[in-house]
């Protein structure tokens, strides 16, 4: 048995150092076993959905909570059938959130995720969503079908976010 295990973080200076317009980087890292196990028991993950898919495509901080992660469980559960994830958690640097004027959106506080579903399996996500009680449901559902999605997510009430919520893009 080794007595360490070699990982690669993919990290972002901007999201660690607060800086801006500085590049993603791989860096390798050795640590225990033991430490590895923590770790991973640590990143929030599903029974139907990886860290890897929920992570920030800017950068790939895992932030999504695991109360988002358990709902979007359930969801899928329910569904009967896959739920891509086209956006989950966003670091304060990815360039949705730096656009945003006022508070972090729900992607940034790690309670939102955007599924690629259209059609009839949009419709039953719509209402499978709504009994289980997500707080945001935004509806883009219009032109090619590559690029429809669902936005969910569970996020209070705040200034300029009310809730519950139902919008379309």
């Amino acid at each position: 048995m080794r007595d360490r295990v070699r990982i690669r973080f993919r990290f972002c200076y901007d999201c660690r150092m607060k800086k801006a317009k500085t590049t993603k980087r791989l860096e390798d890292v050795e640590i225990t076993p033991e430490a590895w196990a923590l770790f991973s028991a640590a990143v929030n993950r599903g029974k139907y959905f990886t860290a890897e898919e929920l992570a920030c495509r800017h950068c790939g901080a895992h932030g999504v909570k695991q109360e988002l992660v358990d709902k979007l469980d359930e969801l899928r559960e329910l569904a009967g059938f896959p739920l891509p994830v086209t956006s989950g958690y966003r670091c304060p640097n990815h360039p949705r959130e730096l656009a945003k004027e006022s508070t972090s959106g729900a992607h940034g506080l790690g309670l939102a995720a955007d599924l690629h579903v259209f059609g009839g399996r949009a419709l039953a996500i719509l209402r499978i969503a709504l009994s289980l009680g997500f707080t945001g449901v935004g509806l883009s559902q219009r032109g090619d079908a590559s690029s429809r999605f669902i936005h969910l997510d569970l996020a209070d009430a705040a200034e300029g976010r009310p809730r519950p919520h139902l919008w379309s893009y």
